[in-house]
């Protein structure tokens, strides 16, 4: 009888430990799904399921119970596979809403991303009109007969090279741009190999580095102005006519936005970067699947850098689209 027994057994314990295997791979298809790689769910779960299975299987003969022996083999498996089914459709759920919410944030940034780089020549092309206008061939000759002609000169002098300084920086942010076109993460996604992600981080770092660069040279112009100031041999009345001057340029740069906007650039690419450079460290572990438009990831770390970096981007954008609505730009 045990030989009997055992022998018929065999296939039902394959069942079974098969069963157990599928659902112990299936675990890693629920990343987010972070409950199910707990203890409970790995070990004590699977254990109790295929104890239950076990029991239908023998109780029947314990309790001299006369049932069909394939009867009660078909009812253990399929109660077996019941159980361990359905963690795993709630796993399943719980990952389906994560990729949704994924996908979402991904297509919120698709048309602003899109937009950024157009939109920033554009803002620095109008900032430079602006300027252009606001001081106008010479704003210094207003005070002609108030100051000596030498002071005028020496106060034209200044103005030239800080305002060449000016340029010169707007002309290399410019240059940047252009240098750099840079993509969306839609695109970046979608990438097929390691070089075009390379491309990426490198534009996205270069452009990032002639952001910070321009954004500190907003800071620093106030200081350096007033430094060109008190070298210059100005006297009492002509240093009051360039801080007036200085003033109204800085002016100007606060109406317009010009260094508040740079600076959420400087944050925006930041973000991105975090982005991209997650993608670069996990590249090999997370895969785009363009059938069912998810993008999949093995290493949860790697994932939760990709998604706080996306979402951090999203909230830069927005802060962006309400600033320049609020300015009415």
């Amino acid at each position: 009888m045990p030989a009997f027994f055992w022998r018929c057994s065999l296939p039902v314990f394959f069942a079974f430990g098969c069963l157990a295997s599928i659902y112990r791979a299936a675990l890693g298809l629920y990343p987010n799904a972070q409950w199910l790689q707990e203890p409970i769910w790995t070990w004590m779960y699977p254990s109790l399921s295929l104890g239950t299975g076990i029991v239908l299987l023998i109780l029947p003969a314990l309790l001299r119970v006369r049932v069909d022996y394939l009867l009660r083999s078909v009812l253990a498996v399929a109660l077996t596979g019941i159980l361990l089914l359905l963690p795993l459709l709630i796993a399943r759920e719980t990952q389906l809403a994560a990729d949704a919410m994924a996908r979402n944030e991904i297509a919120d940034l698709r048309e602003s991303v899109r937009l950024a780089e157009a939109r920033r020549r554009q803002e620095m092309r109008k900032e430079m009109r602006a300027r252009e206008r606001a001081q106008g061939p010479d704003q210094y000759t207003q005070y002609e007969g108030q100051l000596p002609p030498g002071q005028l000169r020496l106060l034209r002098q200044l103005d030239e090279r800080m305002r060449d300084k000016a340029k010169a920086e707007a002309e290399a942010y410019r240059k940047a741009l252009e240098a750099n076109p840079i993509r969306g993460p839609e695109e970046w996604i979608r990438f097929r190999t390691l070089d075009e992600l390379e491309t990426e981080i490198a534009r996205h770092r270069d452009l990032y580095e002639q952001t910070r660069r321009f954004t500190e040279f907003f800071e620093s112009f106030e200081k350096r102005y007033l430094e060109q100031i008190e070298q210059a041999a100005l006297s009492p009345a002509a240093r009051r006519v360039a801080i007036a001057e200085l003033e109204r340029v800085l002016q100007s740069w606060r109406r317009d936005q010009a260094y508040e906007l740079r600076k959420l650039d400087l944050q925006a690419l930041g973000s991105a970067l975090q982005a991209l450079s997650a993608l670069r460290e996990g590249w090999g572990s997370w895969a785009f699947l363009p059938r069912e438009d998810q993008l999949r990831f093995d290493d949860p770390s790697v994932e939760q850098r990709f998604r706080h970096g996306i979402q951090r981007l999203q909230r830069i954008q927005d802060a962006v689209h309400e600033r320049r609505k609020n300015s009415g730009s």
